[in-house]
């Protein structure tokens, strides 16, 4: 299974407005997130550099 992490706060306001919406709204592919965490084998560093950079490595969904 592949989850992109949010906190608690974030995970509810996503439930509340629909996950598929609440994705789209961020502007963020959650699969392309997922499967970078993916590979990078559960490796902490990698993974925080994925989440802080997300928009600058092209995680954003096309305009």
């Amino acid at each position: 299974m592949w989850v992109v992490p949010l906190s608690h706060d974030v995970h509810m306001d996503q439930h509340r407005n629909g996950e598929r919406g609440w994705w789209e709204e961020q502007g963020i592919d959650p699969l392309l997130v997922a499967a970078l965490l993916w590979t990078s084998g559960g490796n902490d560093e990698a993974g925080i550099t994925i989440i802080r950079n997300a928009s600058l490595i092209g995680l954003r969904r096309a305009a």
